[in-house]
């Protein structure tokens, strides 16, 4: 229990964790998707609005219990980095980005179609985000301190 705790500090269990999570969310769409993070920007707090997703650990984005079971997996053992959940947060986002800069969406439903995705398969999820990781790490020395530091390996 006491593992699992310390692997859920980000979580609502420690709202303050939630807070960073979604301050380094927003510092990740800037980085890796400027135009993006400017639209979200001008919608309003669209990515402040997404802390169910950090606080239900996406349990309410999969088919099956058992892909919940898988994500929580792949959340306690640290890899591919630290704070792994906020690539997959970003990952999400990046699944509706196309049709929320296509239609131009406002802030309520940008949060609806986000809070839509649903039915996802874990594995396929976690393979997506470790490509976005992956990306990330790209980008070496221009990566800023504070997502370095955040995302770093175990």
């Amino acid at each position: 229990f006491q593992f699992f705790l310390q692997k859920t500090e980000n979580s609502c269990i420690i709202n303050v964790g939630v807070q960073k999570n979604l301050v380094i969310l927003k510092a990740l769409i800037a980085f890796m998707d400027p135009i993006f993070a400017k639209h979200l920007e001008s919608k309003g707090q669209v990515v402040s609005s997404l802390f169910p997703w950090f606080c239900l650990f996406f349990q309410r984005v999969f088919k099956s219990f058992e892909d919940v079971w898988r994500m929580w997996e792949v959340f306690l053992t640290g890899h591919p980095c630290k704070n792994f959940q906020v690539i997959i947060a970003y990952t999400m986002l990046q699944m509706v980005r196309d049709q929320i800069l296509r239609e131009d969406l406002e802030e309520e439903d940008i949060l609806m179609l986000c809070h839509s995705i649903v039915d996802l398969d874990a594995d396929d999820l976690i393979a997506r985000a470790c490509n976005i990781y992956e990306l990330f790490l790209k980008h070496g020395d221009k990566v800023p301190e504070d997502l370095k530091e955040y995302f770093s390996q175990p």
